[in-house]
């Protein structure tokens, strides 16, 4: 089919949209008050009145600015890098690894920016002693996501590439059936073709969200004001999951889609290559998946609505 490859440029675009119209709605009209970077609460406490909010212009220090414009570099690296695999990529390869590159990108940036925090340095210190655990900055429900959506991406992958049945066999690009005393071919299909660079890039990815949530976790306090600190530990560790979310689910959309679209051709004599997982089965995983992606894709943009004052653990 040679309109995949356009396709998939139109649902990327798409994509793109649905997520900056997120980005806009949660910013014009947002449930509740979001926990920004830019501001945090004092901790209660003590026999003196303090401030329930300070701005981070105000407190927070230049390692913390750095690591955001790191970030956003990281973020322009990965859009251009995603652009650049569109152009170059062979046919729908090129567009499966579009946006797992851009999701490379951020985590490298925020890899960066992390790397450029150290500890803040004065006449007068302040030291503690915490125990500081990744859980304790990944947001669960996008740490759920990330979780589920990794091991069916390469559940699907695997079915893709081994577990068609129905008198179907695989190719690397396309399924044969045999029908009666013809074949007939129907593609193309995620095979090993499409689906081993993308799953390459994912797996890279992980390790790298897994390295940067380590020292977003371990590096030093980038200022003595430790609710500033937790803020931007937090954002990070946000921005990293989001990431991971981005780089696995579109793989998936697009194994689900190519894959829906090759089983929407039916013969006389050969059955359903994955049974009951129909064309109709995947155009749903294909919708969640999408959804998903541009919810994850709007918390790289907007931090969420988690309370930036409550106490460390």
């Amino acid at each position: 089919m040679w309109f995949v490859p356009w396709l998939a440029t139109v649902v990327s675009v798409l994509l793109a949209l649905t997520i900056v119209g997120l980005v806009l709605v949660r910013w014009l009209w947002p449930l509740r008050s979001p926990a920004r970077a830019g501001e945090f609460s004092w901790v209660e406490g003590g026999d003196v009145p303090r401030p329930r909010s300070m701005s981070l212009r105000n407190a927070a220090s230049g390692a913390t600015a750095r690591a955001v414009r790191w970030r956003w570099a990281g973020m322009a690296v990965g859009a251009i890098g995603a652009v650049v695999a569109i152009a170059t990529g062979d046919s729908a390869r090129g567009v499966m690894i579009a946006w797992p590159v851009f999701g490379l990108g951020v985590m490298a940036g925020t890899l960066a920016g992390e790397l450029t925090v150290s500890a803040p340095t004065g006449p007068v210190r302040r030291a503690e002693l915490r125990v500081r655990r990744v859980l304790d900055y990944v947001p669960r429900p996008l740490g759920g996501l990330v979780c589920v959506a990794t091991t069916a991406l390469f559940a699907l992958a695997t079915a893709a590439a081994v577990g068609v049945s129905g008198g179907w066999t695989v190719t690397d690009r396309t399924i044969v059936c045999a029908a009666g005393d013809g074949s007939f071919t129907s593609g193309p299909w995620p095979g090993t073709h499409y689906t081993v660079p993308s799953l390459s890039v994912v797996v890279v990815g992980l390790v790298l969200a897994g390295l940067v949530l380590r020292r977003v976790v371990r590096r030093p306090r980038s200022t003595d004001v430790v609710e500033v600190d937790d803020v931007s530990r937090r954002r990070s560790a946000e921005v990293v999951t989001a990431a991971a979310g981005i780089l696995v689910l579109t793989p998936f959309m697009g194994i689900a889609a190519t894959a829906g679209m090759a089983m929407e051709s039916s013969v006389i004599g050969c059955g359903e290559p994955w049974g009951a997982l129909t064309s109709s089965a995947l155009s749903g995983l294909f919708f969640a998946a999408f959804l998903a992606t541009a919810w994850c894709g709007g918390f790289l943009f907007l931090p969420s609505t988690r309370s930036a004052d409550r106490r460390p653990a």
